[in-house]
C-alpha cells in the first residue's frame, strides 16, 4: 500500500508538470503590429509592420489593403528571418483622393495572425496653375502671338491650348504640341480681322481637371478709335494734411461714357470737387472708359501725423492694395499686390497670408464676388471687392460662397479608448499640396473654449490627440483644425460621453465599484461648410467593424496570448499525447500495486 502512494504522488506530479508545460506552449501566439500612419502619395503606400513570433513560426506576413473592409488586395508577402523584427511592405496603383482599409496579416503553424485594423486616404491632384499673359506681341492686321504661364502640379498635361474668339465667348482654339512640366507657353494665331478687338486666354487639363487662365483681349491693326477716352485735370486740393482733414479732388474727361474714383468708390463723369478725408497715405485712381479705349490716372495724399502707436517708427501705412482685375470668370485667379510702409507685418484676408512687403499673391474669388482686407500691424486697412461671373453654363455653382480651394480639407472622426477620465481624439486633414498644423478644440458643450497642442504635418495627415483630466460619466464635444498657408479650416462637432462609476450592492459590508463606458453618442452637432467632397464620406465610413483602429495613434497587436485547451501548434499536440500515454501507464502501474499489496 505504502508503493501505491508514492507512485500515485508520483504521477500526479509528473502529471501536473507536464500540463504547465502545455499550457505554456500552448498560450504563444505571434502577434503583428502596423503603424496607422502609412506614408501614402496619389497612387502609393508604404506600410511598416512590427512581428513578434512568441516562440512559434511566422510563415509569411504581408499587407491587405482595399476601398472597403473585405480588403481584396495584398503587397507581396515576407518570410520573417528572426523571432522578432520590422518588415516594410509597398502597394502602388492606388486610386487617388479615395479612402483605403489596410491591416497586416501573418501565417503561422496554429492559423492566421491579423493586426489592427486602420484608414487611410491618398492624396487628391490638384489641377494645373494657368495664367494667361495680358500683353501679346506681334500683333498684326490679322495676326498675334499669346503667351501664358502654365505649372502641371505634379500631374501631366494632357492638353494644354489657348482659345480665343472676336467675344468673351471665344469660339476658336489652337494647341500647344510642345510643353514640359511648368514654363511659359505661346503660339501664333492668324486669319483675324483687321481692326476688330480678339478675347483670349489660355488653359490647361491634367488628371485634377481643367484650370482655364483669366481672359483678356487686344485690337488687331487697323482699328482707330476716332474718339479716344481720356481723363485731363485729375489733381487734389492738399497732397499733404492731417489724418481726416477734407481734401477736394478735381476730374475732367472727354469722350468717356464711365468714370470711378478708387477707394473712395465715387462714379461721374466730372467733378467740380469731390471730397474725401484720408486718415493715412492714400493713393487714390481714376479709371475711364468708352467700350473701346479707356485711361487711368493715379496720385498719392499723405498723412503727416498718422501715428496710432506711442513709438514713432511704427507709423505703418498701406500705402496701395490693387488687383490685376476686378471681374473675372469663376475658378480664374487673381494677382493681388499690395506696398507698405513701416508696417512690421501685414495680413490679408480671407486667405490669411502673412507678409512684411510688397507681393503678387495668387486668389481665387468666389461667385458672386469676394472682399479682400489687408490689415497693417497697427489696424491701418484698406480693402478692395473682386465679382465673379457664374460661367457653369446655367448650372448650380459647386464652389459658390465656399473656402479657397487651396485651404485644408479636414474630417473629424470617430473617438476612441473613452475611460473614466480620457480619451483619444482622431481627424484627417489633407493641406491639398501645401504643409498642415492640425490640433483639436474640446469643451463640455458645442462651444468647446479648450485646443490640445499644435502639431506639424505633411500634406495629409491622420491627426490623433489624448485628453486626459476629464469629468466621469461627462459628455464632450470636440473638432479637428487644420491650418496651411492659405486659411484654417474646422472639422465637424462631434461628441462623446466619459465612462461612469456604478456601486453594485453584494450584500456585505463592501461594495464593488464597476467602470462602465457610456455609449458614445459621436453625433455632428453641425455641418461645417469648410468639410468638402470625399473627406466628409471618410468620416461616415468609420464602421464598427474599424474601432478597434482608432487607438492612441501608435500601433495596435492583435493575436491570442491566453490558455485554451485546444491547441495550436505541433508541440501542443505531441505534449497531450504524452500526456495521456503517461498517465495509461500511472493508472496501470498503481493498480498492478494495488493488486500486489491485496495479494491478488
Amino acid at each position: 500500500m505504502k508503493n501505491t502512494y508514492k507512485n500515485f504522488g508520483l504521477g500526479v506530479a509528473t502529471v501536473f508538470a507536464l500540463f504547465g508545460m502545455a499550457i505554456t506552449a500552448l498560450a504563444t501566439t505571434p502577434t503583428l503590429t502596423i503603424n496607422p500612419n502609412p506614408s501614402v502619395t496619389t497612387t502609393s503606400a508604404s506600410f511598416s509592420v512590427f512581428y513578434n513570433t512568441n516562440g512559434d513560426v511566422l510563415t509569411s506576413v504581408a499587407v491587405t489593403y482595399g476601398t472597403n473592409p473585405a480588403m481584396t488586395s495584398q503587397t507581396s508577402s515576407q518570410t520573417p528571418s528572426a523571432s522578432s523584427g520590422n518588415l516594410s511592405f509597398y502597394a502602388s496603383g492606388l486610386t487617388p483622393g479615395t479612402l483605403y482599409y489596410f491591416e497586416a496579416i501573418g501565417v503561422s503553424s496554429g492559423g492566421t495572425v491579423s493586426s489592427s485594423r486602420y484608414t487611410f486616404t491618398t492624396a487628391g491632384i490638384s489641377k494645373p496653375t494657368i495664367q494667361t499673359n495680358p500683353n501679346p506681341t506681334n500683333i498684326t492686321t490679322s495676326g498675334a502671338t499669346l503667351s501664358g504661364f502654365y505649372n502641371d502640379n505634379g500631374s501631366s498635361l494632357s492638353n494644354l491650348m489657348f482659345e480665343y474668339g472676336p467675344s468673351s465667348s471665344l469660339g476658336y482654339s489652337q494647341n500647344v504640341y510642345s510643353y514640359g512640366t511648368n514654363g511659359t507657353a505661346t503660339t501664333n494665331i492668324s486669319g483675324l480681322s483687321a481692326g476688330t478687338k480678339y478675347w483670349y486666354r489660355l488653359a490647361g487639363t491634367n488628371a485634377g481637371g481643367t484650370t482655364n487662365g483669366s481672359i483678356y483681349y487686344f485690337v488687331t491693326q487697323g482699328y482707330t478709335p476716332t474718339n479716344n477716352c481720356t481723363i485731363s485735370n485729375f489733381y487734389p486740393s492738399k497732397t499733404s494734411v492731417n489724418s481726416g482733414d477734407a481734401v477736394f479732388i478735381y476730374w475732367n474727361t472727354s469722350n468717356c461714357t464711365s468714370a470711378t474714383l478708387s477707394p473712395s468708390g465715387y462714379s461721374a463723369l466730372s467733378s467740380t470737387g469731390y471730397v474725401v478725408n484720408p486718415t493715412r497715405n492714400t493713393t487714390y485712381t481714376l479709371n475711364a472708359t468708352n467700350g473701346s479705349t479707356s485711361d487711368s490716372r493715379s496720385f498719392v495724399v499723405r498723412v503727416t501725423n498718422y501715428n496710432p502707436n506711442p513709438n514713432p517708427n511704427y507709423n505703418c501705412t498701406i500705402d496701395s492694395f490693387t488687383s490685376n482685375t476686378y471681374n473675372i470668370n469663376e475658378g480664374s485667379p487673381a494677382y493681388l499686390s499690395w506696398n507698405t510702409s513701416n508696417c512690421s507685418n501685414v495680413t490679408l484676408s480671407p486667405v490669411g497670408y502673412n507678409a512684411t512687403n510688397a507681393f503678387r499673391y495668387v486668389v481665387y474669388p468666389s461667385y458672386p464676388s469676394t472682399t479682400y482686407k489687408l490689415t497693417g500691424s497697427n489696424g491701418a486697412r484698406l480693402s478692395l471687392t473682386i465679382d465673379v461671373n457664374n460661367n457653369n453654363g446655367g448650372r448650380t455653382c459647386t464652389n459658390c460662397g465656399q473656402k479657397n480651394i487651396n485651404q485644408p480639407s479636414v474630417t473629424t472622426k470617430t473617438v476612441s479608448n473613452v475611460t473614466l477620465g480620457s480619451a483619444m481624439l482622431h481627424g484627417y486633414a489633407n493641406g491639398n499640396g501645401s504643409p498642415v498644423s492640425v490640433w483639436f478644440e474640446y469643451g463640455t458643450s458645442p462651444n468647446l473654449g479648450n485646443s490640445t497642442s499644435t502639431e506639424y504635418g505633411g500634406g495629409a495627415t491622420n491627426a490623433n490627440g489624448y485628453l486626459g483630466g476629464l469629468l466621469s460619466n461627462q459628455t464632450y464635444y470636440y473638432r479637428l483644425v487644420a491650418r496651411n498657408s492659405y486659411g484654417t479650416s474646422y472639422g465637424n462637432i462631434m461628441s462623446f460621453a466619459t465612462a461612469r462609476n456604478v456601486v453594485v450592492n453584494n450584500n456585505n459590508s463592501n461594495n464593488t465599484v464597476i467602470n462602465r463606458t457610456n455609449n458614445n453618442t459621436n453625433n455632428n452637432t453641425n455641418n461645417n461648410s469648410d468639410n468638402t467632397g470625399n473627406q466628409n464620406a471618410d468620416s461616415d465610413n468609420n464602421s464598427s467593424d474599424n474601432q478597434d483602429a482608432n487607438n492612441n495613434g501608435l500601433s495596435a497587436s492583435a493575436g491570442s496570448a491566453g490558455f485554451t485547451l485546444i491547441p495550436h501548434t505541433f508541440l501542443g499536440w505531441l505534449i497531450w499525447i504524452l500526456i495521456i500515454i503517461i498517465a495509461i501507464i500511472l493508472v496501470r502501474m498503481i493498480m498492478k500495486n494495488e493488486y500486489h499489496d491485496r495479494g491478488i
